[in-house]
């Protein structure tokens, strides 16, 4: 038991030590030792960074879309580029209700954890 112990171990710090590897260069690897605390606010920063790239990319892909749906600004009118933004928004608005939840639930986490 205590040789199987060992190998586990050494798995461990063999996968800490590729992943920290692979890992961007601003990544904190403190975070991803064995008795280090999972950061919690780290990644509801990370989850609000995300939140607020996804509100400018619903920005530029609707305008862009009703954009090219105008016929004011296009010569050439198709019909799909009417439809797009609809389901286009159906889609983002899935996205932050997931985004949403995921920060949530590691929000109720920390409380638990604390």
């Amino acid at each position: 038991m205590a040789n199987k112990n060992k190998q586990i171990k050494k798995l461990v710090r063999e996968y800490i030590r590729k992943a920290i590897a692979e890992a961007p260069s601003d990544f904190d690897s403190d975070r991803m030792e064995p008795d280090s605390d999972f950061d919690f606010d780290y990644y509801i920063d990370q989850i609000k960074e995300l939140y607020e790239q996804f509100e400018e990319f619903e920005m530029a892909i609707i305008t862009d879309l009703d954009h090219r749906s105008d016929p004011e600004f296009t010569t050439v009118t198709d019909y799909r580029y009417e439809q797009m933004p609809q389901q286009v928004q159906r889609y983002l608005n899935a996205a932050k209700k997931q985004l949403d939840a995921m920060q949530k639930y590691i929000e109720k986490q920390s409380r638990r954890m604390a």
